[in-house]
């Protein structure tokens, strides 16, 4: 089933509003903000720079420790 216009719009708007509040995350150093965007789930696998993360505590150490050294 195709989406509709208006469907696809409200996809955009909502992918555009998370991507902003990461940036503001980011901006401020804000690890708890930045966290806050990801699924907490452990059931999930994150990546960043080549590097795999195999639960959001080891995300939550990797960005609190970035945002300590930036």
């Amino acid at each position: 089933m195709a989406m509709t216009n208006e469907e696809k719009a409200l996809v955009e708007e909502a992918i555009l509003d998370r991507a902003s509040e990461w940036a503001k995350a980011n901006c401020r150093r804000d690890a708890e903000g930045t966290l806050d965007l990801f699924d907490d789930s452990d059931e999930l696998r994150y990546a960043e720079n080549g590097k795999i993360f195999p639960s959001h505590a080891a995300l939550a150490n990797f960005v609190k420790g970035w945002y300590e050294t930036t």
